[in-house]
């Protein structure tokens, strides 16, 4: 081989050389490239996936959210209807503490109002703690008025006088009425009760007291 062919079969290697050099270099930077898009493709269905997973999250936070806010609708009457007015019974005459004549009796007056139907019935409670029916008929009342005469308080006998009596008003139901009206005297005539006849209630009261 002579010089120049020695020469020209260098340049030809060191070019071969270089050239796969060059080739190496080419598919080491391929490979570096591909990995590189690999990871970002990668990163990026990740980025997609949390921001999906975030998007999700809220809505579902929101929904829920919603659900613990919403309260329960209550309905409020559409009206109130004011309560009834109460009964009213009072005694006008006589005067507490007034001194009356046993035999001349007393004369009671006074004003009642709202009974709904039922009657006033009277009883005096002697000092024996005794209820003493003193009317036999429910006691009227017109234009918000009442009154009845008691023609005798205590016994006909002075023993009960200088004793306190208390003349009760009671409102009767249609229970009481109808107990008062069947029942039977006792020896002396009377109506005697322990305690007041169920379905009577007291409303009104005044002591007075008896004299000769």
């Amino acid at each position: 081989m002579t010089h120049a062919a020695e020469e020209i079969y260098q340049v030809n290697a060191d070019n071969d050389s270089e050239n796969q050099s060059s080739d190496k270099k080419s598919r080491s930077t391929h490979a570096v490239v591909t990995v590189v898009v690999a990871v970002i493709t990668t990163i990026g269905g990740v980025t997609t996936a949390i921001i999906a997973n975030s998007k999700d999250s809220t809505g579902n936070s929101g929904s829920a959210t919603s659900a613990v806010v919403t309260l329960p609708v209550t309905s409020l009457p559409s009206s109130t209807l004011p309560a009834p007015p109460a009964e009213s019974v009072a005694i006008t005459s006589p005067k507490p503490g007034q001194s009356v004549v046993g035999r001349q009796g007393v004369q009671l007056t006074g004003t009642a109002q709202n009974l709904d139907g039922k009657l006033l019935r009277i009883f005096d409670l002697a000092d024996d703690h005794k209820y003493y029916l003193i009317t036999g008929v429910p006691v009227p009342v017109a234009n918000g008025q009442w009154s009845f005469f008691d023609p005798q308080v205590g016994s006909t006998t002075p023993d009960d006088d200088g004793h306190a009596f208390t003349l009760t008003v009671t409102m009767a139901d249609a229970s009481c009425n109808g107990t008062l009206d069947t029942a039977t005297p006792n020896g002396e005539g009377d109506i005697v009760y322990q305690i007041l006849p169920a379905g009577c209630r007291k409303l009104a009261s005044v002591e007075i007291v008896k004299r000769s």
